[in-house]
């Protein structure tokens, strides 16, 4: 079965984690409480050579993991 087909399958948080190689206490973190406070990317700008700005929105390193 592919990686695909076994998301797909997933029922519950733990089968989730386990497909992501990811502890459930903390995915389950990033998806309830982190959501809750919005803090899921943080922006910044950086300049572009005609002079304008682009913004970043870079995601936080525990969903970067």
């Amino acid at each position: 079965m592919d990686r695909l087909q076994q998301l797909q399958k997933a029922k519950s948080l733990d089968d989730l984690a386990r497909l992501l190689n990811y502890e459930t206490k903390s995915l389950s973190y990033i998806l309830y409480i982190l959501s809750k406070q919005g803090d899921y990317y943080h922006e910044f700008e950086v300049p572009k050579r005609n002079g304008e700005s682009r913004i970043i929105k870079a995601p936080n390193d525990k969903l970067k993991r």
